[in-house]
């Protein structure tokens, strides 16, 4: 059982995660592989990794916002949906922040570029769906050595009990008067067993093995706008 423990929480874990870079590399398909840069008084194409912060982009109806950055010049309806989840389109003057791979739906807009590649606001989701949840990177190091530790805990004692019956009833005889249905009568192999089951019955590690992918995997809802970022909120 304990293993079946960890294995179902992994396969949760595991489901989880496929989900989550799914999620994540659909957001990462938005994103439009050139910008329109301004230099002097041309307008030029050039690749997205090209653009700097404090350069000037013109964003024409129907396109997507290449990258973070403050409108300079003009008025639109921008399309946030794929960010906030908001259905309705928010009216961008000068001076608005404009956020990376959003729809620019109706006026021409002029944007100076405030934050390019992992600086982005989208750059930042994907990090942090991404990068592992600090309580979850504990428990994994614990249970990479706690389980094998119970293993081997469980191991010895059923060997204890099979291979020394009258040592191991002489140190246990004291808790007759405490576990009082404990027959320390039975067969040495039966005593060996129920020894080794209980150490694995004991010691598993619940919170470790099921309930913390669990409560991650709940909290990897990329596409519904639910991002954990501090164990705390778990």
């Amino acid at each position: 059982m304990i293993m079946a423990f960890h294995l179902t929480g992994r396969y949760l874990e595991a489901k989880a995660k496929g989900a989550t870079s799914r999620a994540v590399r659909d957001l990462l398909k938005l994103k439009p592989r050139t910008a329109r840069l301004i230099v002097g008084n041309e307008e030029k194409e050039v690749p997205i990794r090209e653009v700097k912060v404090g350069d000037i982009l013109i964003v024409r109806p129907g396109e997507k916002i290449p990258t973070d950055g403050v409108i300079i010049e003009g008025e639109s309806s921008v399309d946030e949906s794929m960010l906030t989840g908001e259905s309705v389109s928010t009216i961008k003057k000068p001076s608005d922040e404009v956020i990376d791979r959003s729809l620019n739906r109706e006026g021409l807009l002029k944007i100076r570029v405030t934050k390019v590649g992992r600086d982005t606001f989208l750059a930042q989701v994907i990090k942090l769906v991404e990068v592992k949840v600090p309580i979850k990177e504990l428990t994994d190091k614990v249970v990479r050595y706690f389980v094998p530790l119970v293993l081997l805990l469980a191991f010895i004692s059923f060997t204890l009990w099979l291979l020394c019956p009258n040592v191991m009833k002489l140190a246990t005889s004291n808790l007759q008067s405490i576990f009082p249905w404990v027959n320390l009568r039975q067969p040495p192999l039966t005593l060996a067993i129920s020894a080794a089951i209980a150490t694995l019955i004991m010691a598993c590690p619940c919170a470790f093995g099921l309930a913390t992918p669990t409560a991650l995997m709940v909290g990897m809802g990329a596409k519904d706008g639910i991002l954990i970022k501090r164990s705390r909120a778990i």
